[in-house]
């Protein structure tokens, strides 16, 4: 039985870490956009 409890308390402190991964990522991809064009913008200005 308390095998079964820290297997589920395992897979669901898995699965938020996957989930708090996946969004970071999306955010970090989000923002490549936005440093790419910044970065384009300066080398323009110089």
């Amino acid at each position: 039985m308390m095998t079964i409890f820290t297997m589920a308390v395992a897979a669901v402190m898995f699965s938020g870490m996957v989930l708090c991964m996946g969004m970071f990522l999306r955010d970090v991809i989000n923002s490549i956009p936005e440093m790419t064009n910044m970065s384009h913008s300066v080398s323009l200005s110089k």
